[in-house]
């Protein structure tokens, strides 16, 4: 979806080193309403995670708080709900920092294009090494 594209353009203007980017691993990537999301971040090594959900409508959700930490990965289980009939593209996203990102601590859901276009400006701002990847998924009513 469009509304998702300032999070797509905060990847690409990273420019991510793959092999550094956490990796997400998603048990489903086709979801109804009431499934739970659920899956693994990877590759963070000793950074900082944030996970967020960007929703078809450009509303970027903090769901960190929900991760449990594992040893060399953590995982997460969340309980999704669908009100609009059509089936959208959702977007999960993580990002490592070497030091947590004030722009990404979100108590309540932000739009993307407010969010993004900050959290690209602290990156450049501050001397921390931040990387990210995101997985699309599905989820219908």
């Amino acid at each position: 979806a469009t509304q998702q594209c300032p999070a797509i353009k905060f990847i690409n203007e990273l420019h991510v080193d793959h092999t550094r980017a956490p990796r997400i691993n998603l048990d489903s990537t086709e979801l109804k309403s009431g499934d739970v999301l659920s899956g693994t971040v990877e590759n963070f090594s000793n950074r900082t995670i944030k996970l967020l959900l960007i929703t078809d409508n450009g509303q970027v959700q903090d769901l960190s708080p929900l991760l449990k930490p594992g040893t060399d990965s953590m995982s997460f289980s969340i309980g999704l709900q669908r009100n609009q009939p059509d089936a959208a593209p959702q977007l999960l996203m993580a990002v490592a920092s070497t030091n947590p990102m004030q722009s990404l601590s979100i108590p309540q859901p932000v739009a993307a294009d407010i969010l993004f276009p900050q959290a690209l400006q602290e990156a450049k701002a501050v001397n921390s090494t931040i990387t990210a990847t995101a997985r699309f998924f599905k989820l219908e009513k």
